[in-house]
């Protein structure tokens, strides 16, 4: 009776460890594929901080720009833009009084870039480089 036992318990886990360990192994690819895919994006996060709202908002990059349209004060707008071998990347907006407003930052190694603004100026501009 015991070797019976022991034999059905052998016999279950020589099929569950297998599938473990391939659960493992799928898990670790997707995670790797997941960080290579990763790499091929830069995420912008534009923060208005206020008084008026900012109109006009334009992502430039490469040959390309998004427009966001208006920002209103204390608000938020993040977008994911493609690498595509970019060397810099531009936020346009008009401020409330008219000025055009344009910063612009080197984009090779950028990965995230979080910019708070505040009265037409950069309050804080907080960078995260992608590996290479």
């Amino acid at each position: 009776m015991k070797s019976q036992l022991s034999r059905r318990f052998a016999y279950k886990y020589k099929i569950v460890i297998p599938l473990i360990l391939l659960a493992a192994l799928c898990t670790s690819a997707g995670v790797y594929l997941m960080n290579r895919a990763a790499d091929k994006e830069i995420a912008l996060t534009i923060t208005n901080q206020g008084p008026a709202e900012l109109k006009a908002l334009t992502i430039l990059y490469g040959e390309q720009e998004i427009s966001l349209g208006e920002l209103p004060a204390g608000k938020t707008q993040s977008k994911v833009v493609p690498r595509e071998d970019l060397k810099q990347i531009s936020v346009r907006a008009k401020s409330p009084n008219g000025d055009q407003l344009l910063f612009k930052f080197p984009a090779e190694k950028l990965k995230v870039l979080k910019l708070i603004i505040q009265d037409g100026k950069i309050l804080k501009a907080d960078t995260e480089l992608r590996n290479q």
